[in-house]
């Protein structure tokens, strides 16, 4: 492989630093996403489309809701086992969606401990991050 773009690195690392580009890049989109949220989010009641449990431990909630457009849209989140449980397929579930890109999503259980977060940290004089 001499004379490669791999160098002496060889080709078995490209896949776990693929791996890691990856991660970081949907780590960065989220938190832009959640950002987005935080700006200007809306509040609307959206619906339970399906409940499901992985490993007995991650919780997952399958929820639409309509936007101002009067547009569907479809989300799945990761959510607390006392969510999950709180809530029955069917059934209404508090969501915030974005203004400007109503297709970004998540629960509002969520937003509220972020904004919560947020104040505390303004408030004991810590940099605001909004």
């Amino acid at each position: 492989m001499e004379g490669s773009i791999f160098g002496s690195l060889g080709s078995g690392c490209l896949v776990p630093l693929l791996f890691l580009v990856a991660i970081v890049v949907v780590l960065l989109r989220r938190g832009l996403q959640w950002k987005l949220l935080l700006q200007d989010g809306v509040e609307t009641t959206g619906t339970v489309v399906k409940k499901q449990i992985f490993r007995n431990l991650d919780y997952r909630i399958r929820y639409q809701y309509v936007d101002q457009t009067g547009r569907t849209h479809s989300h799945r989140s990761a959510v607390t086992d006392e969510v999950y449980h709180g809530c029955e397929e069917g059934g209404p579930f508090p969501v915030v969606y974005s203004r400007s890109k109503p297709h970004i999503s998540a629960p509002k259980y969520l937003i509220d401990q972020s904004r919560a977060a947020m104040e505390k940290k303004r408030a004991s004089g810590g940099p605001a991050t909004s």
